[in-house]
Order: C-alpha cells, then sequence, then structure tokens
C-alpha cells in the first residue's frame, strides 16, 4: 500500500449513513467504526428518516454527544438519496464513503478503508471504488453490475428469487480489481468532488435505483467505477427492508422503471407509463416470495 505511513497521518473521511429503523445494525455498526478506525481522522454523520423505532433514536441522540458522530433526524421519510445528500451538505472532508447502516468493520477494515482511498486517488479518472461485500453466512453479496440493461438485471433479480441456494455458492471475481458498470449504495468511497460534479443522489427516487443512477452520471463524465475484490466487509443485507417487505418490492420497481425512463426513455411517456409498467412486476415478485417464503427484499 502506498505511503502507508502518510496516510495513517493525514488521511481524513466523512462517513455517510441513512437509517430507518435500522436498530440493533446501526449499534453494530457505530461501535465497529469506532472500535477499529484508531489511525484515520473520521467523522460520522448519521440521518435519520423519521424512524419509529424509539431505541433507533435513543441510541443515535446518545452516540451524538461524541464529538465526531452528528445525529440528524428528519420528521418525514425523505427517502435514501435526498437523505444522503443533506449527509453530504454537512460533510468536511474530499472522502466520502457512503455506508449502510448494516456494515460490520473488522480487524481489517482500516487498512482495507486506506487501500480504498489510495486507490480512488491514483487516477482522477476513477470516480467511486467500493470493497468486496459477504452477507452473514459468508456467501457473496454482489454490490456491484457487470451489465445494467433492463432485461439483465430482471433476470437476475427473478434468478436471484428462484435459485437463492444455487446463488450462495457464487463465488468471488478473481480480478483484484475489477471494473464495474454500477455500484451499490451500501458501501461506497467517492470523492467530494465528484459527488459535487454529478449533483449527488437524485432526489426523485424514494429508495432502490438511485445508486445505479448515481454510477450512470459518474461514467457520463468519463469516470470509471471499480471493486477491489480482495478487500472484505460483512454486510447485514435487508435487514431494515425485511420488516416491509411489500412497499420495499413497489418502490424497487418503480424507482426501476424510473430510472430506465430517465436514461432511455422521452420525458413525454414517463409518468404515463410508470405505474403500469411497475404494478405487474411488483405482483408477480410478491407471488414469488409468498410461494418460497422469502420476505427478504435485498437478497
Amino acid at each position: 500500500m502506498k505511503n502507508c505511513c502518510r496516510m495513517l497521518n493525514q488521511v481524513k473521511i466523512s462517513i455517510l449513513i441513512v437509517t430507518h429503523d435500522s436498530y440493533p445494525d446501526i449499534k453494530v455498526t457505530i461501535e465497529s467504526i469506532i472500535k477499529t478506525l484508531l489511525n484515520i481522522s473520521y467523522e460520522i454523520i448519521v440521518v435519520d428518516n423519521n424512524s419509529s423505532e424509539k431505541s433507533v433514536l435513543r441510541y443515535l441522540k446518545e452516540q451524538s454527544k461524541i464529538g465526531n458522530i452528528r445525529f440528524v433526524p428528519l420528521s418525514v421519510n425523505l427517502g435514501f438519496g435526498r437523505a444522503n445528500n443533506i449527509a453530504f451538505s454537512l460533510s468536511s472532508h474530499e472522502n466520502i464513503l457512503i455506508l449502510n447502516p448494516d456494515i460490520t468493520f473488522d480487524a481489517n477494515s482500516e487498512k482495507n478503508i486506506l487501500e480504498l482511498i489510495d486507490f480512488v486517488e491514483e487516477d482522477e479518472t476513477i470516480g467511486a471504488v467500493s470493497p468486496a461485500l459477504l452477507k452473514p453466512d459468508g456467501s457473496v453479496d454482489r454490490n456491484y453490475r457487470l451489465n445494467t440493461e433492463p432485461f439483465q438485471l430482471l433476470a437476475y433479480r427473478f434468478k436471484k428469487i428462484i435459485y437463492s441456494r444455487r446463488l450462495k455458492e457464487e463465488s468471488l471475481p478473481s480480478s483484484p480489481r475489477l471494473r464495474v458498470s454500477s455500484l451499490a449504495g451500501a458501501f461506497m468511497i467517492v470523492k467530494s468532488r465528484n459527488y459535487q460534479l454529478i449533483g449527488g443522489f437524485d432526489e426523485r427516487y424514494f429508495m432502490y435505483s438511485e445508486d445505479l443512477d448515481f454510477s450512470f452520471k459518474l461514467k457520463k463524465y468519463g469516470l470509471d467505477l471499480f471493486v477491489l475484490t480482495d478487500l472484505l466487509f460483512r454486510h447485514n443485507v435487508g435487514s431494515s427492508a425485511r420488516k416491509k417487505p411489500y412497499r420495499m418490492i413497489y418502490h424497487m420497481y418503480k424507482s426501476m422503471v424510473q430510472l430506465y425512463f430517465k436514461w432511455s426513455i422521452f420525458a413525454v411517456a414517463r409518468n404515463a407509463l410508470l405505474f403500469i409498467v411497475v404494478i405487474p412486476f411488483v405482483v408477480i415478485e410478491i407471488l414469488f416470495r409468498s410461494i418460497k417464503g422469502n420476505k427478504n427484499v435485498s437478497d
């Protein structure tokens, strides 16, 4: 790792976390960050999207008494992208980590963060970088897309539902530096200047697909996206989504249609077709999940 000593002394990072009924995962995440990032100067900005669980609010208010943790409670759920933009507007550092409230840091995490920052600084054409993510059972959480064509995404989604056990055997790519078409918003490091360049997250998405849109905008400016597959973090994927699975299914397909209407179809037809296209996929997925007994919308 280049400039290791310099990085240990000088690296600064703003960690942006959006929560909604994310307890106890957010507690595990914050405490693991505090325990492991000992030589990095960091700030944590948590924006809560109107959680109904008192335990989340109580914990975050208590943590905000710590000097480098800032808690912003919202009176309404503004969605993932808009809440992240609020967090970004309060950030102080050039390195931005967009982080889910269900990621766990371990003994290797500080070294991994430094390597990710080193990598994104290697070349100005690198827009964002992510590590590889593993689910609690050790299987791969594919936090990236190599192909972002609509029918490919739909095919893979239903493949995950129908062949979920088989996909648990999926292995990490052999390439340690994997160039991808999009990155997931669960864990993404981006420079503040690039976040500003693309205008942050498109706030018209409520949840899901805003990270695809974020990726598309970075690529529109000629910036590349990478996953460093030998750097690992644990992700308790879908912990919040499991609490309201059918509502999340609706938002998932709605945002997917919004995404491709924005990037592929004339705006005139967008609003008229939006719900017509969304509803059949919502019904189909609810039926499949009812049959399979799988309520983890993120899985």
